[in-house]
């Protein structure tokens, strides 16, 4: 029936292996599953592990949270001040109703009208005169109160000594005059 070749039928052991190859085979994909499935328990258990182990870092980060919310909150009223970027002589001119009427030093200060150097906003009197200061970035001179322009030889770092430099020019021996005239 079977045509069996000499050496495959004269050894009792090939069927012997043949049987116990197909056994091994089958314990060997047993093995691999039962592996594969402990790997999935194991790493099951890890990402529960984790989990709880975040879970009380999730709370303690909520509960900074809610500290700082409380802080933030606590003692303020809804309008909080805030600081303006506007030099103070400037709002006067905010607060009355707006014309664009005004002394020279009231415009420039407000400005409406351009003043050198470009940025600088001149500080006025109540009448609305240059103040004999004016300072612009730690850098001081002194004006005159009438016209605002500067009086030569007054700049410096720091405060100026305006009542020496009034000394010194005689354009403001003028003004002053015509400021005790008004």
């Amino acid at each position: 029936m079977f045509n069996i070749p000499p050496l495959l039928s004269s050894s009792p052991t090939f069927f012997h292996v043949l049987i116990s190859s197909r056994r091994s085979s089958r314990a060997y994909k047993m093995a691999a599953l039962t592996l594969l499935a402990c790997v999935l328990i194991v790493g099951q258990a890890m990402i529960a592990y984790f989990l709880l182990s975040q879970r009380n870092d999730i709370k303690s980060l909520e509960e900074q949270n809610n500290n700082m919310k409380t802080e933030l909150t606590k003692g303020r009223s809804v309008s909080v001040p805030v600081r303006m970027h506007m030099p103070m002589n400037a709002l006067t001119m905010l607060t009355d109703d707006y014309v664009e009427e005004g002394t020279d030093c009231q415009l420039e200060a407000a400005g409406v009208k351009a003043s050198q150097p470009p940025g600088f906003r001149p500080a006025c009197d109540e009448r609305g005169l240059y103040k004999a200061q004016q300072c612009f970035m730690r850098t001081c001179w002194c004006v005159n109160p009438v016209n605002g322009e500067q009086i030569p030889g007054s700049v410096s770092n720091g405060p100026a000594r305006c009542s020496m430099a009034r000394n010194k020019a005689p354009s403001t021996h003028l003004s002053c005059s015509i400021l005790h005239s008004i």
